[in-house]
């Protein structure tokens, strides 16, 4: 049952953290952060993503993927809470990351679906606070739908999350 596997999972995050196997109690954490997201827990599920990244370690070359879409994931925590600026910085943690991601380790098809992720994120973000200007927003999210849609085996809800957003702005507009 679902229930019985979420005591699991947050049984997991100890375990792995007393037993020192630190990407385990990362993707631990990553879950019970989605999982929170998704129940719109923000306050508990933006502690976990924290924690998760805390797992990962500070250096920025290793695991720079997984860092990379925690800090994603943060950022849509802070938007749900209504922190435009606090989910526009997250971002910077994007860029400064996704240069070392290891593309013989990750399939180009994952690294699309979270540049496309955070390019819609950026945009509408940005556009939100002031920082990115209407038609530059179209141009993003038109990139980040193209992105989304580049691969075979596509991530449909980054694809339809895309499209929708490009047409809300292009009506906008």
């Amino acid at each position: 049952s679902n229930k019985n596997r979420n005591k699991r999972l947050f049984k997991s995050v100890t375990y792995f953290e007393n037993q020192t196997s630190l990407y385990d109690a990362y993707l631990s954490n990553y879950l019970i952060a989605e999982y929170y997201f998704n129940t719109q827990n923000f306050q508990l599920a933006e502690n976990h993503a924290y924690k998760a990244i805390e797992n990962l370690g500070a250096k920025n070359k290793e695991y720079a993927f997984e860092k990379a879409s925690t800090f994603v994931l943060i950022s849509n925590i802070h938007y749900n809470q209504k922190k435009y600026n606090a989910a526009f910085n997250v971002l910077k943690n994007y860029d400064a990351l996704s240069d070392y991601f290891n593309k013989k380790l990750i399939v180009q098809q994952k690294i699309n679906s979270l540049q496309s992720t955070y390019i819609n994120n950026y945009a509408i973000i940005g556009n939100k606070i002031g920082k990115v200007s209407l038609k530059q927003t179209i141009v993003d999210l038109k990139s980040a739908y193209n992105l989304s849609k580049s691969s075979k085996k596509s991530d449909k809800r980054q694809k339809t999350t895309a499209l929708h957003n490009l047409i809300h702005y292009k009506i906008e507009a």
